[in-house]
Formats: C-alpha cells, structure tokens, sequence
C-alpha cells in the first residue's frame, strides 16, 4: 500500500514537473480564498510555499486553503514533502494566475443560519478604482430590505433585527469606475433557512 501511494505521488510529480502542457493549475481572483492539495505517501509532512498570499491554514498540513493578494499574473505555489524519517523525498512546483475581479458575481442563493457558511449575501466586484457603489435588496413586495454603499458589507438575511422568510429577493447593482465607465445589474436571489 505503501508503495502505491508512493507511486501515486511521484507519477503526479512527474506530469506537474515534466508534462509538456501549461503548468497554470488554477485562476484565481485578488483577495480569494483556494484549496489545494498534493497526494503523498503515509506519514509524511508537507512544506508549502506561495508568493504573495497568505496561507491561511497549517502550512505542514497535505491540503492548504491560500488567500491569495496582488500583483496580478502567474504566481508559483510549491509544496515539499518530508518523508517518515525527515529527508526530503520531492518538490512539486506550479502557477496560479490571479486577476482582478473585473466583472460581477454574486450567489444565486444563500443560507443565513449562522452556522459560518454561507450566511452573507455579498456581491465579489474589485474594489480598484470605483468611485462609487450601491447594493440594495427588495423583497417580493418591493420593499427595500438592505442598503450598502459599501463593498465590503453584506446582506445577512435579517431586516431591522428580524429574519426574513425563505423565498426569492431582487437585487440590483450600479458601480462607477473612476474613469468614467459605471454598469448596473440585476437579479434574483433565494434565502434557504
């Protein structure tokens, strides 16, 4: 079983230090947050390393969550395994390419149970060069339910201090770049408690 694993591990060396195609394993905006992870052989430890981010997880561990930062462009992430007896047995070494989060996402749908996950409805805009922001939401009677002029803040569910039934809200967007270029959206999201 050992030596499975073992063969598993150095075969994905191999196509990750030797294979002929690109060795971009992943794309990634600014301020993110990704998991990686490598397949080693029993009992070993992992020294991970990344180029302006912050692991956000420990470090020693086979599977990281990294909080990547700027600038953007490839940017290597590498990992070295320690074998049981402490002597370095390999270095796997690939590229993230990070880029600014220049268009809109927001969830489809959220869960504010506070349980940690998933519990602020939170558009994912860059934060380069707006000048101005605004988020709102409404309910299905068209009442404004939420409010920001901020990027950073979030829906939680709530309004006024009371929770808001499951079901479908409206929301709707508008950014202003310093430059002159401004866009809004719109969309539906659904509460699940």
């Amino acid at each position: 079983m050992v030596f499975r694993a073992r063969l598993i591990f150095f075969l994905l060396v191999y196509f990750l230090s030797f294979s002929s195609k690109s060795q971009v394993i992943d794309t990634a905006f600014v301020g993110s947050e990704r998991n990686y992870g490598t397949i080693g052989a029993p009992n070993s430890s992992y020294i991970w390393g990344v180029d302006n981010a912050f692991i956000v997880s420990d470090p020693s561990l086979a599977n990281i969550k990294v909080q990547w930062n700027e600038p953007f462009g490839l940017r290597p992430i590498w990992v070295m395994e320690t074998n049981e007896i402490g002597c370095y047995s390999d270095t796997i070494k690939a590229f993230v390419y990070i880029k600014e989060l220049d268009t809109l996402y927001l969830p489809n749908a959220f869960t504010p149970d506070g349980d940690g996950l998933n519990d602020i409805f939170i558009p994912l805009v860059s934060d380069k060069n707006i000048s101005s922001y605004q988020f709102r939401v409404y309910n299905r009677w068209g009442v404004l339910v939420f409010e920001s002029n901020s990027i950073k803040q979030g829906w939680d569910g709530n309004y006024f201090g009371t929770s808001w039934e499951s079901g479908l809200y409206t929301w709707y967007i508008q950014v202003e770049k310093n430059f002159g270029e401004s866009w809004y959206n719109k969309g539906v999201v659904k509460i699940i408690r």
